[in-house]
């Protein structure tokens, strides 16, 4: 009998603790169920206004999600984990939604949606300039955010109608895209409004001096016409040719729009490119390249290999003039922005052209890469040839060696040049084994695994990051034998040691609603010990 009431003694201990073990789990969720709190800062905000919605009371390190109250849905906005007494904070950008007010509400996801709370946002318009400053007749592009739907758009340019035609409207979310020329007026900062009859928004805008010229190449004593515009008011204007003063006497004055026009010979001077200047008696002051006696072109670089990116620049071109590159007789263009007509292959207002394109030709030797003209005429013809430069083409280089981001590289009828890898713009191409490839300003460069430091940073599942003195890249993991890790990247297949690497795991947690089912049934699971303990207890009483 001794050894039966020590046994049901100790079923009653085991039992009695299961039971408190659940109830305590309970208790403490009770306890903790007070409703959650929210606070929305700032309260005011336009598209783009970073927000914080912050609040006490969530359930201890839950989640909490934040939600945007429109008339067709809640959007999604933000998730925040608590911490582990409940406070939580998050933030989110507003989108681009009409004028108004909006509720903002939070929802504290492990209490079945039962918990929430919310305060309101308000949502102003504004508006964004695609410049901040620029001359007359650039082109500034408007973007508008929080007005009123499906309305009608007016701007004004410090009181003059600048109001596109057709006239802009508002989307249904608030939001339009317009634009406009900057008028003609003196250089001086102004104010673009913005309005759909109820809602306003406002941005700065600088005019600054800008000088046109007509020619912008051609040889000693040649005619060349000068406008201005954006200079002070009524204010004597003086020119500048190099470092020969050109202007005419008497000096032309700026009209009342800070406008003027005057003329210049081009003074004799050795060939070559030219900054033609113009100041105004306020120290206002603009400048437009002049090529004499005729039309340049650069390349840089002017030496490379391989399907090496250059760069033309050209000067001294006939303004707004297309242009065709061909390196011999090979068009160097982009077939795509042949056909979309892109803007970069036209000299700009002031006979400058820039325009980036892949070496077509690998057999080592010298070129010559022609700018020309479209000729006239219904048919895709050359005109005249503009200006013409040199290109070098050479094999490929081999990079031996990096130290502190400087690089030795070895060119083929060059020999060994130090550099920075930022400074020849080196990007990793392609994997191929051990072999690595590069693409530089210098042409494609040979090297190796070794060289570049390969090294595996991290595997967070099959994803792997990988660390290279060019940069930071990412691939799939395929395969783990060992300790090498076969990854897929963008550049190629990179078989990496990974002895060293310790995978990323997710932590684990266990949702709220678990927890209290794991709670009653331990307190289930209490309380039936203790029939249990009682019968067995009755049963040893009558034995």
């Amino acid at each position: 009998m001794p050894e039966k009431s020590f046994l049901h003694k100790e079923s009653l201990i085991v039992a009695v603790f299961v039971c408190m073990i659940g109830l305590t789990a309970l208790s403490t969720h009770l306890a903790n169920a007070r409703p959650i709190t929210v606070d929305v800062s700032p309260s005011t905000g336009s598209f783009g206004t970073n927000v914080t919605v912050s609040g006490d009371d969530a359930t201890p390190d839950g989640e909490v999600r934040v939600y945007i109250g429109v008339s067709v849905a809640n959007l999604f906005a933000a998730t925040a984990n608590a911490n582990s007494i409940g406070g939580y904070s998050t933030h989110f950008t507003v989108p681009a939604l009409p004028f108004g007010p909006y509720k903002v509400f939070v929802l504290d996801v492990e209490t079945e949606s039962t918990n929430t709370a919310s305060a309101f946002l308000i949502v102003e318009s504004t508006m964004i300039l695609s410049l901040e400053e620029g001359s007359c007749g650039d082109e500034v592009t408007v973007e508008g955010y929080g007005f009123n739907a499906a309305s009608p758009i007016t701007l004004d340019f410090a009181g003059t109608d600048i109001t596109p035609t057709p006239q802009p409207y508002s989307d249904d979310f608030g939001s339009f895209t317009a634009q406009f020329n900057v008028p003609r007026v003196p250089e001086d900062t102004y104010t673009v409004y913005a309005s759909d009859g109820a809602n306003d928004a406002f941005a700065s805008f600088s005019v600054i001096p800008k000088i046109i010229l007509h020619f912008t190449s051609g040889p000693p004593s040649t005619l060349v016409f000068v406008n201005g515009t954006g200079f002070a008011p009524h204010s004597a204007v003086s020119l500048g040719f190099g470092s020969f003063n050109v202007t005419m006497y008497p000096p032309t004055s700026t009209e009342g729009d800070g406008s003027f026009m005057q003329l210049f010979l081009v003074p004799d001077v050795p060939d070559g490119l030219y900054t033609v200047t113009a100041m105004d008696e306020d120290d206002n002051s603009a400048d437009a390249p002049f090529a004499t006696p005729s039309s340049i072109l650069t390349l840089t670089p002017d030496t490379t290999s391989g399907h090496a990116v250059v760069t033309a620049a050209g000067f001294g071109f006939p303004p707004y003039a297309p242009v065709l590159l061909y390196m011999e007789d090979v068009l160097t263009l982009n077939f795509v922005d042949l056909m979309m007509g892109n803007s970069a292959l036209f000299a700009d207002e002031y006979g400058s052209y820039e325009y980036s394109f892949v070496v077509s030709i690998l057999k080592p030797g010298d070129y010559v890469v022609s700018a020309y003209t479209m000729g006239r005429g219904s048919e895709l013809t050359l005109g005249e040839a503009l200006a013409s430069a040199s290109l070098t083409i050479t094999e490929d280089a081999l990079l031996l060696e990096i130290s502190d981001d400087i690089a030795t590289i070895v060119i083929p009828q060059l020999g060994s040049i130090n550099t920075s890898l930022e400074a020849i713009n080196a990007t990793l191409t392609r994997i191929d084994g051990d072999m690595v490839t590069i693409n530089s300003t210098l042409g494609f460069i040979e090297t190796d695994l070794y060289t570049i430091k390969l090294r595996v940073l991290s595997i967070d599942g099959d994803v792997a990051t990988i660390e290279t003195t060019l940069g930071t890249i990412q691939g799939k993991v395929e395969s783990i034998d060992g300790n090498t890790a076969t990854i897929e990247t963008d550049v190629g297949t990179v078989k990496a040691d990974v002895s060293q690497v310790t995978d990323s795991q997710e932590r684990f947690t266990i949702p709220l609603y678990t927890v209290l089912a794991m709670a009653l049934v331990s307190a289930a699971c209490g309380v039936i010990l203790l029939i249990m303990h009682a019968f067995a207890m009755r049963k040893a009483q009558k034995g």
